[in-house]
């Protein structure tokens, strides 16, 4: 049954990836060719996680959720890694600071929420962070969460500039700190709401 969920989640994946994932990327057209099949195989391991976790609720098997979690979580990390440093070429050679963006043009932005590459890249910063805040505030406190959180996309996006991969942009920290806030939020209603202990480790 494990190989046929995992024939299944190729199948998905490679559908889910063709008719949506290439066109979002293709859009900027920034991404490494390696990029794409890393959305490939992430995709396909995440959704048969995903399909197992089912099939076995449904079946009533025992289920180690630590387990998945943390296949996810290394699933999730791969991917995002990718997607921070998978860019095509490196940006021009001017001095280090020219990659250094300390200027938000938000409040520009979001006067024209009627363009689509504006609406899209606003919306795709804050969902890639969703599911960062989720496992962090799985582990940890609200607070802790946060916090390492902001420490985690501060660190990337001045990894992006320094190494000429992309810039370190304010309003990517924004938006990012914005997803990961709302991932730990999200998390932290489902543990009060539904009240049971082994949603949070961190409390």
């Amino acid at each position: 049954m494990q190989y046929l969920i995992l024939m299944l989640s190729f199948i998905m994946s490679m559908i889910i990836n063709t008719l949506i994932l290439d066109a979002l990327m293709d859009i900027f057209k920034l991404m490494m060719d390696v990029v794409y099949l890393l959305n490939r195989i992430t995709l396909t391991f995440f959704l048969y996680y995903l399909i197992k976790y089912f099939y076995d609720k449904y079946r009533n098997k025992k289920i180690d959720k630590e387990y998945l979690v943390k296949n996810l979580a290394i699933i999730y990390f791969v991917w995002l890694i990718g997607l921070l440093f998978g860019r095509t070429t490196s940006l021009p050679q001017y001095n280090l600071m020219s990659h250094f963006n300390f200027s938000s043009y938000l409040p520009y932005w979001f006067h024209h929420l009627d363009n689509y590459l504006v609406l899209l890249y606003i919306i795709g910063n804050i969902v890639v962070f969703i599911p960062f805040g989720l496992l962090l505030r799985y582990y940890f406190r609200f607070l802790t969460s946060f916090l390492i959180c902001i420490g985690f996309i501060l660190f990337f996006e001045t990894m992006q500039g320094v190494t000429n991969l992309g810039y370190f942009d304010i309003d990517d920290i924004i938006l990012n700190s914005i997803g990961g806030l709302l991932g730990i939020i999200i998390m932290t209603i489902k543990a009060t709401y539904f009240k049971r202990k082994y949603v949070l480790m961190g409390k």
